[in-house]
């Protein structure tokens, strides 16, 4: 109760922004659910059980609502994946759903605001092609109830044209979370760099990224204190944190004929 109630009116003020601004399409309950329980492991057995049985607790809260909820609610399976992509989630899924957080489910997809999420990452989670994660969860999207739930391809790495390739394979929405306007910030992130923090940055030998922080984490200490000033006053923009690089802003459409 802790933890749940705070979390309940959290997910409300974001379904109050989807009810006033026309541009917020869905409110995602988590991002990418990761596998608890450990270093006990029938828990750890239960991790799908569970998150869907706390997926069917905030559901329920959300019917509570006054005035009614009118925002789609997307939601994503252990770690973004699915049954079938890997044999972890295939040993996880062994534990049902109880019959009613199933039957949750089923009103919420009924109306049309429940939307499966989906992320595509090869990794020991998902080991299939995107082509046969695209089947499998168009498959898990038509177990929700009598309609399927429309699939949302939230996060995968997208090469060459997968973007389109995504919605030629039957997906109902698509998005490339890696993109950035490099000619902006200069970088592949997220995140821009004074001219004063990336000209310290450069004089350090040895050190090939034009900003304070490298992908290991690793620190260029005469870019550091600029950077820090930036911090310190308010002007920052970030920085290449928590993986907020190795974006791209073109390569991901399919060429025009």
């Amino acid at each position: 109760r802790v933890v749940f109630e705070p979390f309940i009116t959290f997910l409300l003020f974001l379904c109050d922004v989807y009810r006033r601004h026309w541009n917020v399409v869905a409110v995602e309950v988590l991002n990418e659910p990761p596998i608890g329980g450990l270093p006990d492991l029938w828990a750890t057995l239960r991790t799908r059980a569970d998150m869907f049985e706390f997926y069917g607790a905030v559901l329920e809260a959300l019917d509570a609502a006054k005035p009614a909820i009118q925002a789609p609610i997307a939601i994503e399976d252990v770690g973004g994946t699915l049954p079938g992509a890997g044999a972890l989630l295939s040993l996880l899924s062994l534990w049902p759903i109880s019959r009613s957080t199933r039957q949750r489910l089923a009103e919420w997809a009924e109306r049309g605001q429940l939307i499966l999420s989906v992320h595509h990452y090869k990794s020991f989670v998902t080991q299939v092609s995107l082509t046969k994660m695209v089947a499998i969860s168009l498959e898990v999207a038509a177990s929700f109830g009598p309609s399927p739930v429309p699939v949302w391809f939230s996060e995968f790495r997208c090469e060459n044209n997968d973007l389109q390739t995504t919605i030629d394979l039957g997906v109902d929405a698509a998005t490339f979370w890696q993109w950035v306007d490099v000619k902006y910030t200069g970088n592949k992130g997220w995140h821009k760099y004074p001219e004063q923090v990336i000209q310290a940055s450069l004089q350090q030998e040895g050190w090939s990224e034009s900003g304070p922080i490298d992908a290991f984490g690793n620190i260029s200490w005469p870019a550091w204190e600029p950077y820090l000033a930036t911090v310190e006053n308010g002007t920052s923009w970030g920085a290449w944190i928590g993986g907020a690089s190795r974006g791209k802003s073109e390569g991901y459409l399919r060429r025009e004929i």
